[in-house]
């Protein structure tokens, strides 16, 4: 027996050590097939053109009604489809009840049986402060008004504004209230239920069930709209401003956002990734989407919009011949995230399917890893020679990369850039450029500027006039301060290219200049310093992973001082303009003052910009041609077009593009501030195309490119207290930053 049972044993252990040696020879002798099946996304067609925004619902047949709206007559039109290729024109002549009550379209929803109920903006009636009302669509195509017994919000001034609505199985009427949450009312308008926060506003409803989105708390909350009691929570990890739900099929449930699309189970409490966000057009950010739509089960479709009112639609199928992921890689590392970076990924993406681009981000926010041990990793894994394809080099040394030889020669992909058409900011494009090569290329730029009066604009040519400026009109602060570690940071930018000589050591005279004038500029206006303002300003502000960096790109044009400059407080407003919707606030602050200009922020050096996203190829890549083709998105109209806020483009036709101001037409806008017993308020419409060409021409006009260099700026700060308070002389302030900083500068 003892035989018999030593026998088996050995014959086991036999088994067990043949099996892996199986599966080591089927590796071995070949690779193991790819995974096959996505869902891949296709694009689609209106069925009209100059479509200002889409609506779409679902009917109970699983087709798609198409409300499409037009910024004149016939202003909406509907259109149902079966497959998102065929259309039918379908009449509404219940709308022309809503035009001739000169009431506009807020939402629509269908129940079950596909009657229509239709939330309109009504604009408030005298002292009401109601600004919506409710319609029931009947079988003769009329408008029926629900009467509702409206419960107002927190918001004084929005009593009853709803932005949303949808039915519930029972027949009540759900609706997105500002400042109130989600609010539940029967179909005879009878007030129910109020559910979530003040500032919940995503919604859906599957049957009876409620499931608010609880971005605070990263879950989706779920509620019996017959009970009114909480069902549960499920966690989402990272919950975005972008997610947004919608009803699925068998009670599911479906979140969409930049990552994907999300499958949550009738009673379940894990998310199925349907659909992956980098392999489709959800991934790219000047593309604003509703949720996704599920017509059939299985088969989706999600709309999208940008910024200038282009609409387009997607469907996404499931095909199981290609492979779920894309066989070939692109590997681009940055420290920290970019829309510029994901606009380019996702437009690379959309030329070449079959390859997929994975961004490394180095730095996030739940991170404990710093800067420091993210760059030396790189740098270890680029000499191994095992390094990304790409690198974004924000944030990182670019020279010491070209001097090491680790970055490709770029200036063929600008030269065939700019014989295909697209003409670029030479200066920006050649701001790493050596012995007629470009080692790395910035896809942006961000340019430090100063707004005044057209009467003095020749009184603020450079750091000195300036000064003399600031001498002479002492009557209010001349740039808004409230220390003088504000001035340093913000003239730093303007001034920091010329404190080095050919050596790259500090140049004395330049630093004694530098602080000289700066504290010209201070004593002006130091009696009207608002210390208040700030705790410490020893303390850096920004996130990410170089605070102090950011800290000293948003050290200017902040809400307080643009209402500084527009109440005459004031004679400047200095502001780091990084998109045309940084002229948003002191258009406004202009209009107030009746006039202003901006101009380039005066220093010591001469219009100067600061490259963004800085791209460089890794000379070991193997896959240089796309890598090249992606810098080539890069500064193609498809990325430098799209209002990403992360900087102008390089491409000067993006830049014209950029100053016709499309998409600002329609839209006013406002800040307040709190100064004062009663406040202050700027309000008006977006700046015009005139004021934006001014923009374009400042970003045009740029010569001499920095980046900020945040530990030099601490340490002339820390040594500069004692001779801005008065107690040391502007030479013994300069010979304690020239020596502690040799050291710094030989590294």
């Amino acid at each position: 027996m003892k035989k018999r049972t030593m026998y088996l044993l050995l014959m086991l252990l036999v088994i067990l050590l043949i099996l892996p040696s199986c599966d080591r020879g089927a590796s071995a002798g070949g690779e193991r097939p790819p995974a096959m099946g996505r869902y891949v996304e296709k694009a689609l067609k209106y069925p009209a053109e100059g479509i200002k925004a889409v609506t779409a619902v679902k009917k109970s047949d699983d087709s798609l009604d198409l409300y499409l709206y037009f910024g004149q007559s016939p202003w909406v039109e509907l259109y149902n489809t079966k497959d998102g290729i065929n259309y039918e024109h379908e009449s509404i002549p219940w709308f022309s009840e809503l035009i001739e009550k000169q009431y506009s379209m807020e939402s629509i929803a269908y129940d079950s049986k596909d009657n229509k109920y239709l939330l309109a903006w009504a604009g408030s009636e005298e002292g009401s402060k109601v600004y919506n009302k409710v319609y029931r669509i009947t079988e003769e195509d009329r408008l029926e008004e629900i009467k509702m017994e409206w419960k107002g919000s927190s918001v004084e001034e929005l009593k009853v504004y709803m932005t949303k609505m949808e039915v519930a199985q029972n027949g009540d009427l759900l609706f997105s209230q500002v400042g109130n949450g989600i609010v539940q009312y029967s179909p005879e308008g009878k007030y129910k239920n109020r559910y979530g926060g003040e500032n919940d506003e995503r919604f859906t409803v599957s049957g009876n069930s409620l499931f608010i989105i609880d971005e605070g708390s990263s879950q989706v909350i779920v509620y019996d709209l017959d009970t009114y009691e909480q069902k549960k929570a499920v966690a989402y990890d990272n919950i975005t401003h972008d997610a947004v739900l919608t009803e699925g099929s068998e009670g599911s449930l479906y979140l969409t956002d930049r990552s994907g699309m999300y499958r949550l189970a009738e009673g379940g409490s894990l998310w199925e990734k349907i659909i992956e966000g980098e392999l489709t057009s959800l991934s790219i950010p000047s593309m604003y989407f509703d949720g996704a739509i599920e017509a059939k089960p299985g088969e989706f479709y999600i709309l999208f919009a940008d910024s200038e009112a282009n609409n387009s639609i997607f469907k996404y199928e499931y095909d199981e011949s290609i492979s779920t992921l894309p066989g070939t890689e692109l590997t681009v590392y940055t420290l920290e995230e970019t829309s510029t970076l994901r606009q380019s990924a996702g437009e690379f993406q959309r030329k070449n399917p079959n390859t997929r681009v994975n961004i490394r981000v180095g730095l996030d926010s739940e991170s404990s890893v710093t800067k420091e041990d993210v760059v030396k990793a790189l740098n270890t894994e680029i000499m191994a020679g095992k390094g990304p394809d790409l690198i974004l080099m924000d944030g990182m040394n670019v020279e010491s990369y070209i001097s090491k030889g680790i970055l490709s020669d770029l200036s063929g992909v600008v030269k065939e850039v700019s014989e295909g058409g697209e003409k670029l900011v030479d200066r920006a494009v050649n701001v790493y450029e050596a012995d007629s090569k470009i080692f790395a290329l910035p896809a942006k730029i961000m340019v430090p500027s100063m707004w005044i009066d057209e009467e003095f604009r020749e009184n603020v040519k450079n750091l000195r006039t300036l000064a003399e400026f600031a001498r002479s009109h002492n009557d209010i602060q001349v740039v808004p301060y409230s220390s003088y570690k504000d001035l340093l940071k913000i003239f730093s930018l303007s001034s920091g290219p010329a404190w080095f000589d050919r050596d790259g050591k500090l140049d004395e005279k330049s630093i004694v200049e530098f602080l000289t004038q700066v504290k010209e500029i201070y004593d002006s206006g130091s009696k009207f310093m608002e210390k208040e303002k700030k705790e410490d300003e020893r303390k850096w502000g920004g996130t990410g992973s170089d605070p102090k960096a950011q800290a000293v790109i948003d050290s200017m044009g902040n809400t307080d001082d643009v209402f500084s400059w527009a109440f005459g407080r004031s004679y400047t407003y200095c502001s780091n303009l990084k998109s045309y919707n940084s002229a948003n606030s002191p258009s406004l602050a202009i209009a107030k003052r009746n006039g202003g200009v901006a101009l380039p922020l005066p220093g010591q050096a001469e219009n100067v910009f600061i490259p963004l996203n800085i791209i460089g190829i890794n000379t070991k890549t193997e896959k240089l041609d796309m890598a090249e083709e992606f810098v080539k998105i890069m500064l193609s109209p498809s990325v430098q077009n799209a209002k990403t806020y992360d900087g102008f483009p390089v491409n000067i036709k993006s830049l014209e593009h950029g100053a016709e101001g499309k998409g600002n037409e329609d839209f006013y806008f406002g800040i307040t501030n709190n100064h004062g017993e009663s406040g202050e308020e700027l309000m008006g419409p977006m700046p015009s195309a005139e004021e934006l060409k001014k923009i374009m021409e400042l970003c045009l006009s740029v010569k001499t490119p920095y980046v900020p260099d945040e530990t030099l700026l601490e340490m002339i700060i820390d040594e500069t207290e004692e001779y801005f308070a008065g107690d040391e002389d502007v030479e013994q302030a300069v010979s304690r930053i020239i020596e502690r900083t040799r050291i710094y500068l030989a590294e």
